[in-house]
């Protein structure tokens, strides 16, 4: 390497095997000082910056590793491809959403740190472990991964909007009126919701949950009915008035 050098000190194989030669012989500071200005000038080809890139990486230097090979070109990028930790990916996508959503984020990481409040993640945030259940107003996520090599990718910035809408009041039939006969009362509950009853005061919760026909009682009796949707959100009240005597 020295007796090439001195004939052409620009020579690339020339410095790529002398900085070898020193990391080798435990002089990692060295192989980087000779490898640095082919990194500088953007001359150097893929096995100097393979090379230099392991050294950094072995003295720590993690940080400067992804910020060379995010300006690197693309063959660069390929070759040195296990230390870029790519930025996590998230599902679903960001936007508004009119029901309770499950975040998942995924990527070649060994760890993916976030925050859901559009502060900057560290790596004393949360570290993902399994989906993030968004519910209702506004989330926003930032996230990195780091990979095996302890190389952080890029931050993501994801705005999630969950807006509940509540289900419609309910359908009764038959209509408030007068009954001669036994008559059922029959709601129509729609997918993904329960149906609250009582008679003669405010159904909440607690209430009777209506699973199959109600027979009408008799005398003067006012029904009133309630909606309740998976996302927790109540309807209006229904409010039917019915008189059976027979």
């Amino acid at each position: 390497a020295e007796y090439a050098l001195d004939k052409n000190p620009k020579n690339e194989a020339a410095n790529l095997l002398l900085a070898k030669s020193m990391e080798k012989s435990g002089d990692k500071r060295s192989a980087l000082l000779v490898l640095r200005p082919f990194i500088q000038n953007k001359t150097a080809g893929t096995g100097i910056y393979k090379e230099y890139v392991k050294l950094l990486t072995q003295e720590g230097k993690t940080n400067e590793v992804r910020l060379i090979l995010k300006s690197a070109d693309r063959e660069v990028q390929n070759a040195c491809a296990e230390y870029i930790c790519e930025t996590p990916v998230s599902n679903p996508a960001p936007g508004t959403y009119t029901t309770t959503q499950t975040l998942k984020l995924e990527g070649n990481c060994q760890k993916i740190y976030y925050t859901l409040d559009g502060s900057t993640p560290t790596r004393k945030s949360k570290v993902y472990t399994e989906p993030i259940i968004l519910r209702e107003g506004t989330t926003e996520l930032k996230a990195f991964g780091v990979n095996d090599k302890n190389i952080e990718s890029d931050v993501i910035s994801r705005k999630y909007v969950i807006v509940l809408n509540a289900p419609k009041a309910p359908k009764v039939t038959p209509k408030s009126g007068d009954y001669n006969k036994k008559t059922e009362i029959k709601i129509t509950v729609p997918d993904g919701c329960k149906a609250y009853y009582a008679f003669d005061s405010e159904p909440d919760l607690n209430s009777t949950v209506y699973e199959q026909p109600i027979s009408m009682p008799v005398g003067y009796h006012r029904l009133n009915v309630i909606l309740v949707a998976a996302n927790g959100k109540t309807s209006k009240m229904t409010a039917m008035e019915y008189y059976l005597q027979y």
